[in-house]
């Protein structure tokens, strides 16, 4: 059925690949070989110059001890709206998560929007860059990155964008590791090479003076790859310059590192690795609780007044405890109210 959707990278192009270690091992789609169900990733991209460089960046970066566990299926037959979204409809109902190169984030955006999926987060230096592409819906967009002298204004006037749950560049230079809960539990992810700062990438017109270094983005791919949530990544913003490609071909690498390392874990599920802590607090007239997971570190709070239970880091844990309600947690409570 793929044959359908999708060609193979060209022969010459495979055979670089292969003659590094990663290329050996790795699986690329063919005509004449079906996928197997080790593999519950698909790399996938349009037919062009800026795809193919990142390819070529990728294959000699380091192996990875197992590499079956994703395919790349090579360049889509068609660039428009309704087909990509009709194979990524046939990828994510067959248990395969998409990572998209370079595929054009407006297409990524109105397929979220027919997917209804609740948590959505685009990664980028400006609001404004995606503001046009979010219509109105029941679909909910966290922000990462953002600077907020690029688009205060426009997150504060859009009720599809979170302000709970969106972090800024100053709060994510910070503390990193805050982006970990906000990418816990997401559906999509639109990693926007944007995000970087002008010296870091240098070859891309949108990038700021202020941004992320390489190294913290790569962080955050590892981050993207810890979710068992996720259902589809896009890699945008990609240029043709030989470092922005290098830069890409990095984050899929460490988004994949991160995959090999997850846990399932469900909160909202009794198991012997989640221990339940209990609250009483004078100032809160609901009852709450804290999930800390024995195998991860990780923690969420649960809340009687909602029907959601929170992602949230061991510094805010803690600072409940001590009767100080983090801001991000207190827009939960008067969402409610």
């Amino acid at each position: 059925m793929l044959e359908n959707w999708l060609n193979p990278i060209n022969e010459d192009l495979k055979d670089f690949c292969l003659y590094y270690p990663l290329g050996k091992n790795a699986n690329f789609f063919s005509k004449d070989k079906c996928l197997t169900s080790q593999e519950k990733f698909a790399i996938l991209s349009s037919d062009d110059l800026v795809s193919c460089r990142i390819r070529e960046k990728f294959y000699q970066l380091g192996n990875f001890q197992n590499s079956s566990f994703f395919v790349d299926l090579g360049f889509l037959k068609k660039s428009n709206n309704d087909f990509i979204h009709q194979v990524l409809n046939e990828l994510i109902d067959s248990n395969l998560t998409p990572i998209c190169l370079g595929i054009d984030s407006r297409i990524i955006s109105s397929y979220v929007q027919t997917r209804g999926w609740k948590q959505n987060q685009i990664l980028t230096n400006s609001i404004g860059n995606f503001i046009n592409q979010i219509t109105p819906s029941k679909v909910s967009y966290d922000f990462i990155g953002f600077q907020k002298h690029l688009s205060e204004h426009l997150s504060s006037e859009n009720e599809n964008i979170s302000q709970k749950n969106s972090l800024n560049l100053g709060r994510l230079k910070k503390n990193i590791g805050l982006s970990e809960i906000l990418l816990r539990h997401a559906d999509s992810v639109n990693f926007d090479l944007a995000i970087l700062k002008r010296s870091e990438n240098p070859g891309n017109p949108y990038c700021r003076p202020n941004g992320l270094t390489t190294e913290e983005a790569c962080i955050l791919a590892n981050y993207v790859g810890l979710s068992n949530n996720l259902k589809l990544l896009n890699f945008s913003g990609v240029h043709s310059c030989d470092n922005e490609t290098e830069i890409c071909a990095e984050l899929l690498w460490y988004y994949l590192n991160g995959t090999i390392g997850r846990i399932k874990e469900n909160p909202s599920i009794k198991s012997p690795y989640l221990k339940e802590i209990l609250v009483e607090s004078d100032n809160i007239d609901f009852d709450y609780s804290f999930i800390k997971s024995t195998k991860t570190g990780r923690f969420w709070i649960k809340l009687d007044n909602i029907d959601e239970i929170i992602p949230c880091s061991e510094l805010e844990y803690q600072q409940v405890m001590e009767d100080n309600f983090p801001q991000r947690i207190m827009d939960y409570i008067e969402a409610v109210d």
